[in-house]
């Protein structure tokens, strides 16, 4: 259960809207009981720090567990259009380390964003669920061999 008088949030700059999202993610959770996920998408402190703008994008969970996004819907209907195929959603691979060998990193296929034209595939870590943005090229060969190589601030979400 949220603790909403635990501590007062004094400003509603980046910080103070962090922790905002982490109270409501808590207060939003028991939606998953009823098939519904909150997904917070981006928050955008104004300036002051007064107030705060919060995308939530609010989807329903699939027989796997996974929430039915828009980036979800948009790879099954133009996974083919990549050279993917609709069973490569929610496919996981490892992230490569510097020696070559898999990591204990796991992410899976997200979904796609079809206005981004340099990286085009959302994986998310599995352990976090931040979301990356990836080349379809980079997925393909993580989905053939297992694992991805990730090159710190390239293509973060």
């Amino acid at each position: 259960m949220v603790k909403w008088f635990m501590a007062a949030i004094k400003a509603l700059d980046k910080p103070g809207a962090q922790v905002l999202q982490q109270q409501l993610e808590e207060l939003l959770a028991p939606l998953g009981a009823m098939g519904v996920k909150a997904i917070f998408k981006r928050i955008s402190p104004n300036p002051g720090g007064r107030s705060a703008t919060f995308d939530v994008e609010f989807a329903l969970l699939d027989s796997d567990g996974q929430a039915a996004t828009l980036e979800a819907d948009s790879f099954r209907e133009h996974c083919a259009r990549f050279g993917f195929a609709e069973t490569d959603l929610g496919r996981q691979f490892r992230e490569m380390g510097s020696n070559g060998k898999p990591k204990a990193t796991v992410y899976r296929v997200a979904g796609l964003n079809l206005w981004a034209e340099q990286f085009p595939v959302l994986i998310e870590r599995v352990d976090t669920g931040k979301t990356y943005k990836r080349t379809a090229h980079e997925v393909k060969l993580a989905l053939q061999n297992g694992a991805i190589k990730m090159t710190p601030g390239q293509g973060c979400s």
